[in-house]
């Protein structure tokens, strides 16, 4: 038998169609964001998880399970090399979000039409 919980509302509607235009311009616009992720305090509010702005070039936003997701490249430095990571993100627990400029070369991409996105368990398949 399965049988469905029904999870309380703790997103602002308004908030996330505000963060969902922001990032759909910057993404039509060729631009990076920078924002602070949230998590959730024991009183249910959002709280950031870090002490900075997370700065990524976002590709695409994709709709699962009734919440959105920012899949973007974020550059991360380990042993003084830059490495480019894909990534997640739930978009209802940005806050702050702001476009910056991004560069050609940041561009990493992945044509719509010719791969189908998978989004299941945290992983992105490009098929």
């Amino acid at each position: 038998n399965i049988c469905k919980v029904m999870e309380p509302e703790l997103v602002d509607r308004e908030t996330l169609k505000n963060n969902l235009l922001t990032i759909q311009k910057a993404i039509d616009n060729g631009k990076k964001v920078a924002f602070i992720f949230n998590g959730y305090s024991r009183d249910k509010k959002l709280i950031p998880i870090r002490h900075h702005k997370d700065i990524v070039s976002p590709y695409y936003i994709v709709a699962n399970s009734g919440k959105y997701y920012l899949l973007a490249c974020k550059e991360i430095t380990i042993n003084d090399e830059v490495i480019k990571k894909m990534s997640i993100w739930r978009i209802d627990l940005m806050s702050e979000i702001l476009t910056m400029k991004r560069a050609k070369e940041d561009i990493i991409f992945y044509p719509k039409e010719k791969y189908k996105i998978y989004l299941y368990n945290g992983m992105i398949n490009f098929n």
